[in-house]
């Protein structure tokens, strides 16, 4: 497949994944052409690969982590979630409030639980491929899923859209 065509067949899912690790919507386009421009360079290795979408995925995530780590102020916007529906519903005031919520939920956390938690509970990917996405061990994922699960419901209040303060 040639670079063109995968793009195209792969640029919804590309960027609702870049949409909900980096929380902003201009950030995943910025991400996600960067590293388009950076792999488009390079597609024939990727090509070869013996699964390019995974390997795009995975690069897309560690360029989301590499801009966080450096603290790249470009990536870090407004956290508002790209307008992406969450789930199919006929009330759009819905999507609103559940997008809302979980950006808010999501911006608590650091990028790898973010990552971890978005690679297994948005793209059901298994812990071992969280691990091979991350570039860690999988107890490391298991650890971030857990810390992030357990800052998500500190933060119940967040969730539940109530404000207790």
């Amino acid at each position: 497949m040639e670079f063109d065509e995968f793009v195209m067949a792969n640029l919804p899912s590309l960027t609702k994944l870049a949409g909900v690790l980096t929380g902003d919507e201009q950030a995943a386009h910025d991400l996600l052409v960067d590293l388009l421009v950076k792999l488009a360079s390079k597609w024939g290795p990727v090509r070869a690969a013996r699964d390019p979408l995974a390997y795009v995925r995975k690069s897309l995530v560690r360029q989301y982590l590499d801009d966080r780590r450096r603290g790249n102020s470009a990536r870090r916007r407004d956290q508002t979630l790209s307008r992406m529906p969450l789930h199919h519903t006929s009330d759009p005031v819905r999507q609103i409030d559940d997008r809302d919520m979980l950006n808010r939920a999501l911006a608590s956390l650091t990028p790898q639980q973010r990552g971890a938690l978005v690679l297994r509970h948005y793209l059901d990917l298994p812990d071992q491929q969280v691990a091979e996405l991350l570039n860690c061990s999988i107890s490391t994922v298991r650890t971030h899923l857990s810390l992030g699960a357990a800052r998500l419901r500190r933060n119940e209040s967040l969730l539940s859209g109530k404000d207790h303060s």
